[in-house]
């Protein structure tokens, strides 16, 4: 038999990804426990979402938590990710696509050519944004493709790393 693709296993059977990584001792939970408050607090404390009467509502009945999903969502690019820091960068890259997957085409053209605008000059940096483009565009693909009804938006998210093992936590929030 042939074997499936990352995305054919992710579109019929969702919780392979959250079973692989359930063997979480109790004091990395407790580490991710803090994370999370900590991550809360902020996103309480900060002074723009007060101004604007924004309610937090911790895991709202009826929906996935949006932790998981963005998980799923950057599932097939994870192997490519060894540190810290490349899984934060590919999160920050995440979340970008993710959000402009949300709206409308010609307002995505408009942001990714703002993004973009300034054009690097040595070949390194050129290919790194070539680079950055293509995951981008595939981000955006995935997203549509695989998510499409998801319609969350991706305002913030807090990664921590904790024996080797690395926790997200995700707010969201509707289109308005």
């Amino acid at each position: 038999m042939a074997r499936k693709s990352k995305e054919f296993r992710q579109l019929f059977y969702p919780d392979s990804i959250q079973q692989r990584n359930t063997s979480v001792t109790p004091s990395q939970r407790k580490k991710e426990l803090a994370a999370f408050k900590s991550f809360k607090q902020e996103i309480k404390n900060d002074p723009e979402l007060k101004n604007k009467n924004t309610v937090f509502v911790e895991n709202p009945k009826d929906f996935r938590k949006m932790s998981e999903i963005l998980l799923e969502y950057i599932e097939p690019f994870l192997e490519d990710t060894d540190t810290y820091q490349q899984r934060s960068s590919l999160v920050e890259i995440a979340v970008m696509s993710w959000n402009l997957a949300l709206v409308s085409e010609e307002a995505r053209q408009e942001l990714l050519k703002e993004l973009f605008s300034e054009h690097p000059s040595d070949s390194e940096d050129i290919e790194a944004e070539k680079e950055l483009q293509r995951l981008m565009k595939k981000l955006i693909k995935r997203k549509q493709k695989f998510f499409a009804e998801e319609k969350r938006f991706v305002t913030d998210f807090k990664l921590t790393e904790n024996a080797g093992r690395f926790h997200i936590s995700v707010a969201s929030s509707f289109k308005m």
